[in-house]
Order: C-alpha cells, then sequence, then structure tokens
C-alpha cells in the first residue's frame, strides 16, 4: 500500500519516538486499511519507541515478550527490563504489568510487597486491570495479614518518586 513507504520514509528521516510508536500501531492493526497488518514490523517500530524511551512503546514491547504472536522468542526478562522502564515514567500499564511480574515471580523473583505498590501505582489511576488484581489481593487473607502493610507503605513511597498524570 502506498502508506507504508511514507512511514518507512519518515522513520528514517528521523521524525521522532511518537511517529515510532504510531507506526507500531499501524502494522499491529493494520491501519485502517492504510498498510498491511504485519506483526514482525509492528515489534519493530515498538521496539523501537521503546528504546528511545517511550513509556506506552516498554509497555507494549514487555507484552509482545510475555506473548510473543510468533513474532520474537518469548523472554521474561526482557519483559521485566522493558515494563519497569515504562513504569518507572509513571505509566499505569507497565505498572500493572510489573505488577503481575513481581507477584507471580515472572522475569524476577516473586515478590508479593512489590507486586502490591506496582499494581496500587497502576489502580490508583485507573487501570481496570489492576484495580481488579489489587482486589484480589486484598481478598487474599494471607496477603492481607502477611503482606499488605508494607506494600501500602511502599506504594506510597513510590508514589512520592514516580511522574504523575500517564494514564493509560
Amino acid at each position: 500500500s502506498p502508506i507504508s513507504p511514507i512511514f518507512n520514509t519518515l522513520f528514517k528521516l528521523g521524525i521522532g519516538i511518537k511517529s515510532q510508536l504510531m507506526m507500531g500501531k499501524y502494522y499491529q492493526g493494520g491501519g485502517g486499511g492504510l498498510c498491511k497488518r504485519d506483526q514482525q514490523q509492528a515489534f519493530y517500530y515498538f521496539k523501537k519507541a521503546a528504546d528511545n524511551g517511550n513509556a506506552e512503546a516498554q509497555a507494549i514491547t514487555a507484552a509482545y515478550y510475555l506473548v510473543p504472536q510468533n513474532v520474537i522468542t518469548k523472554d521474561e526478562v526482557k519483559a521485566f527490563k522493558y515494563a519497569k522502564k515504562g513504569a518507572l515514567q509513571g505509566y499505569a500499564t507497565a505498572q500493572c504489568i510489573l505488577g503481575m511480574l513481581y507477584t507471580e515471580g515472572i522475569g524476577v523473583p516473586k515478590n508479593e510487597i512489590l507486586g502490591y505498590a506496582w499494581t496500587d501505582q497502576a489502580a490508583k489511576q485507573g487501570n481496570p486491570q489492576a484495580i481488579k488484581t489489587k482486589n484480589s489481593m486484598l481478598a487474599c487473607p494471607t496477603f492481607r495479614k502477611n503482606s499488605l502493610a508494607q506494600g501500602e507503605a511502599l506504594s506510597v513511597a513510590l508514589e512520592k518518586r514516580l511522574p504523575k498524570e500517564k494514564k493509560s
């Protein structure tokens, strides 16, 4: 299609990280018929934007590493790395992913306290999955008894350090 060469040319000219993210989204979804769906190309552009510091692209790249969609090899450690980068920028989806990784011990040693703290950060931004996960954690008597106080204290400390307004 005619739009793909245009995107590729703009990208090569270095028009910016947001354009890399946009190109990833176009290739991922077929750009409303303007380009062919291509998950390999989508991942390429998402990872490029992620490596250039875009928090949304970091969350998407983490998701690709967790569920590779026949595009790349599954890599839980890389998923953790990208989720953490996005989470530290205050991006709620990345915080939710990071919380899940810590809670389940995927790509990182299991740590329910860190898992709760990151999930809580995403929940405070209104992330629906984080709210659901947080409520499940709060419903567990063992978690409430053993980890809740530390998790809440860590969440408060994180909130003071993290940037605001990165809702997703």
